[in-house]
């Protein structure tokens, strides 16, 4: 089940504390998305990133690029 009730604020601050998330992509702004891989890659949280087909690979390899390997793209 994605995280959809949550503001992006808690869900950058479940990420920095090392929390994983399941988010929809089609729920978010790919800079909310960019926001939130950035602060899940200083701990390595997983993000899994569901409904990706919606994202170009241009956004994928941005968002890819500031999770540093945090980030699945299902």
């Amino acid at each position: 089940m994605t995280i959809k009730h949550l503001q992006v604020n808690n869900l950058i601050r479940v990420a920095n504390a090392g929390g994983g998330l399941r988010l929809d992509a089609l729920a978010f702004s790919v800079d909310n998305l960019l926001r939130i891989a950035n602060a899940a890659s200083s701990k390595q949280a997983r993000i899994v990133i569901e409904n990706s087909s919606a994202l170009s690979a241009d956004n994928m390899i941005r968002i890819g690029n500031a999770g540093k390997g945090a980030v699945l793209f299902e």
